[in-house]
């Protein structure tokens, strides 16, 4: 079997991601980055994803945190990531601040905004 490289453990970790195995995923990142390997940005999506899923925004502020380090702040997939964390976790003030900051949206940008309003109880701000 070839090396383990950032696109394997990348599948690894989105395979465990899509079958709502969101703490064993979570852990083959941490064990990704403890051996050096550099994700990619649908690494980082599909971990950030798990994290939402879970309500963690504490681990996800730290994912954001590595963001940065490995080239990915603007990334649409990756921001787009980081928007549904935040508004999964509550914390709308903080996404609607990287939504204002994002130099281009899709249409996963806005539905993120507009389910996550929606879903804390802001439609009028949804709207």
């Amino acid at each position: 079997m070839t090396e383990p490289n950032s696109f394997l453990w990348t599948v690894l970790i989105h395979v465990h991601v899509e079958n709502r195995r969101y703490e064993e995923a979570f852990s083959l990142f941490t064990q990704m980055h403890g051996e050096s390997i550099e994700p990619l940005n649908f690494t980082i999506a599909s971990v950030l994803k798990a994290l939402a899923r879970e309500g963690r925004v504490k681990d996800g502020e730290t994912i954001n945190g590595l963001v940065l380090k490995f080239g990915f702040g603007s990334d649409l997939t990756v921001q787009n990531a980081i928007l549904d964390l935040f508004m999964r976790c509550g914390k709308l003030d903080v996404a609607r601040r990287i939504f204002d900051q994002m130099d281009e949206k899709d249409v996963v940008s806005w539905n993120s905004m507009i389910c996550g309003y929606g879903s804390n109880g802001r439609v009028d701000i949804a709207r």
